[in-house]
């Protein structure tokens, strides 16, 4: 039933009704690098035939064609847990398993190998997660450090 307000008009559609405007089609751009291409953004002051590299591409000096580079990747770090004889084994192994996001074996497995053989490597990966990694484990208790992997 229709209470005649004047803001029903402004109601949403209902799913699957058409809106009552076309969408507006934008064709394709013309040059790689779309519409933004001299307006500002990754083509800023570009003009459409000038051709160039990307921000991720370097032109060969000589073909001018562009080349994608890759990126670089930085070195593995390792986080290392090292023994103590005063922290429980089954904590060590509930302190892996949330921190690490490893299953009950793997960390049983990883705390027997610290236990025999005075540490182990829990973690291998960019710098800046093995600081993390090893911030978590020194704030519950565990002896841990950070170095380059190799």
């Amino acid at each position: 039933m229709s209470s005649g307000c004047a803001h029903e008009a402004h109601r949403p559609p209902a799913p699957g009704a058409r809106s009552p405007r076309p969408a507006v089609r934008r064709p394709p751009a013309p040059w790689p690098g779309g519409w933004a291409v001299g307006v500002s953004g990754h083509g800023a002051g570009r003009k459409p035939n000038q051709g160039g590299a990307m921000p991720d591409q370097t032109l060969d000096r000589g073909t001018g064609t562009a080349v994608l580079e890759r990126p670089r990747t930085e070195p593995p770090w390792s986080v290392i847990v090292l023994n103590d004889d005063v922290t429980p084994m089954n904590y060590v192994v509930l302190v892996f398993q949330k921190i690490l996001k490893v299953t009950a074996d793997q960390a049983e497995a990883l705390m027997l190998e610290v236990h025999t053989t005075g540490q182990a490597v829990v973690f291998s990966g960019p710098r800046a997660e093995a600081d993390d990694i090893a911030a978590q484990l020194l704030a519950a208790h565990l002896r841990a450090k950070v170095e380059k992997a190799g």
